[in-house]
């Protein structure tokens, strides 16, 4: 039956939860880390160590919010080995957070030139298009500068 059923992708997100300012009694989430799907029977090498980086035995048992920071990190750090290629979690707090301002510039540098791709087709002007076409090389240049710094 459905039960039965084994699944073998799964998907981890984490979110900041605090009470809202403008409504009483309301809940907000934000500075959503989703991964992307994870095949758990076959992961990629840089899956598998970060499959591997949340070991049980190797977390924080003090308080739930160092777990919650160090799953972030973990988190954070699949999400940088998309552009490094390397699952590599930061251990001191400052760099952690230097490092999750950066994965955040390289998202909005990624939807910025996702934004232009389209802009390019549509454009009739051939100087339009060059402009556009420089746009996004230089934001891909912006993109791969920061990345080295993941």
């Amino acid at each position: 039956p459905i039960f039965a059923k084994t699944y073998s992708m799964c998907a981890l997100s984490l979110a900041n939860k605090r009470f809202s300012q403008a409504e009483k009694g309301a809940i907000v989430a934000e500075d959503f880390i989703i991964t992307g799907w994870i095949d758990l029977v076959a992961p990629t090498p840089t899956q598998q160590a970060f499959l591997d980086s949340l070991a049980v035995s190797d977390l924080p048992h003090t308080h739930f919010f160092a777990l919650y920071s160090v799953l972030t990190d973990r988190l954070v750090a699949l999400d940088c080995a998309r552009l490094t290629g390397e699952c590599r979690v930061e251990t001191k707090a400052t760099k952690s957070q230097l490092r999750r301002d950066r994965i955040a510039a390289c998202h909005e540098f990624e939807s910025r030139i996702a934004d232009y791709r389209p802009a390019i087709k549509k454009e009739t002007q051939f100087n339009r298009q060059v402009r556009i076409s420089t746009q996004i090389k230089q934001l891909e240049g912006q993109l791969a500068e920061i990345s080295k710094k993941l």
